[in-house]
């Protein structure tokens, strides 16, 4: 399921992130999985943005 998206920079505007609440909202039973959710698509979005796989943006990631 897709969580959210990004957008990458075009003539000198800004990346634009987006995460869709209400399919966070869904998807997950109370704010600390959703928490947890939306912090997964940030890190999977930086780490698009930054052309490298979402474990070296959060290196703890699997360890939970």
């Amino acid at each position: 399921m897709l969580l959210g998206g990004v957008s990458p920079d075009r003539a000198g505007g800004a990346v634009r992130s987006v995460i869709y609440r209400r399919l966070v909202e869904d998807g997950a039973a109370g704010r600390p999985v959703q928490a947890d959710l939306v912090y997964e698509v940030v890190v999977e979005q930086v780490a698009e943005l930054m052309g490298i796989e979402p474990d070296e943006v959060d290196e703890g990631r699997d360890e939970e």
